[in-house]
């Protein structure tokens, strides 16, 4: 029933109502202070943060512990432990995660980052009790993208965006010891403050907006804003996976065996030259895709390999199609794609 509040100071105490706290060191060298407030309204210092750990967000898990996260613009060291960026780049920080216990004593953190200004600006408990954590990315050293690929480093593991443009958000998934598990990413939405929130059932939705060009997210494609640098608000709600949770906390792997449909996307959609069908399961055995106009009659037939497949819809006269996916278990899955010339 505590709520926790997390503040980066101006000053060396902090007013809540009648009560001044101070927050234990010179508002100058820490990088963010968390305090507690009970249901009666009392409130308590917990503990600050190292002056590289800018904080931004904090969520608890069921053991009570506590995960601020943020920007790391420098090595943070607590006692003898020391966490170092990715990027030697004096401009260029990384997203962090830290873990304190219920009392304010620090455990560990794990960052993500390459060479550009990336910042943990969103963090939850997913139903699995792993760490949902979203941050926003922005150009090499806080400008545009000036590289024809952007890889983020989890540890071991990389996500790696090809063509990135303009200001990316990177949603992960780590478990409470801090180990990464999968990752995902939006085209837009990166460059303000934004949303995350997580349902009664375990969906996710992500709220930002979007500039000057289209959002495709899955198999949905929003359209571009009308005006010179106008900017369009979206909602990109994710669906709860249980096969995929079920798989972390049993066998430790994040890749699901088995198709789901709301795994299953073709994008862009509307779509005038090509298309592609693309799976989080990789297509395998006799997988293919017929494609259909409203009548029923078959345009093609597109057989489908690994994770994803493209095909050209530029013959397809204009039109709305069904695109039927089928697995060789005999499960379908179906689609709808507009064809606009």
């Amino acid at each position: 029933g505590n709520t926790y509040v997390v503040c980066r100071p101006s000053s060396d105490s902090l007013i809540f109502g009648s009560t001044i706290m101070p927050i234990g060191a010179p508002h100058a060298s820490i990088g963010g202070s968390v305090f507690k407030v009970s249901d009666a309204g009392a409130v308590s210092f917990l503990f600050n943060l190292p002056p590289a750990a800018l904080i931004t967000d904090i969520t608890t898990d069921v053991a009570g512990n506590i995960y601020p996260v943020g920007a790391l613009t420098a090595p943070m060291v607590v006692g003898t432990y020391t966490l170092t960026p990715y990027s030697s780049v004096s401009a260029a920080y990384d997203m962090y995660v830290s873990k304190y216990n219920s009392s304010g004593t620090f455990i560990k953190a794990w960052i993500a980052g390459a060479d550009s200004q990336q910042t943990a600006l969103s963090v939850n408990i997913d139903r699995c009790g792993n760490i949902l954590v979203g941050s926003s990315v922005r150009g090499q050293w806080g400008g545009g993208f000036s590289f024809p690929s952007y890889v983020v480093h989890f540890n071991s593991d990389s996500l790696v965006i090809p063509s990135p443009a303009g200001d990316l958000l990177i949603l992960a998934r780590f478990d409470t010891a801090g180990n990464y598990l999968s990752s995902t990413w939006l085209p837009s939405g990166g460059d303000d403050q934004w949303g995350m929130a997580l349902d009664m059932n375990g969906n996710f939705y992500v709220g930002a907006d979007y500039m000057e060009v289209q959002m495709i997210i899955g198999h949905d494609t929003l359209p571009a804003p009308t005006g010179y640098l106008d900017e369009c608000f979206f909602v990109a709600k994710y669906r709860y996976d249980t096969v995929l949770c079920s798989l972390e906390n049993e066998l430790g792997t994040q890749q699901p065996t088995v198709h789901n449909p709301d795994q299953v996307a073709v994008f862009p959609n509307p779509a005038s030259s090509e298309c592609t069908i693309s799976s989080r399961v990789p297509f395998t055995g006799n997988c293919n895709a017929q494609i259909s106009d409203v009548t029923g009659r078959r345009y093609k037939t597109i057989q489908l390999q690994g994770n994803s497949t493209t095909f050209s819809v530029a013959d397809l006269p204009a039109g709305v199609y069904l695109c039927l996916i089928n697995f060789p278990d005999g499960s379908t899955v179906s689609r709808k794609i507009l064809v606009m010339k």
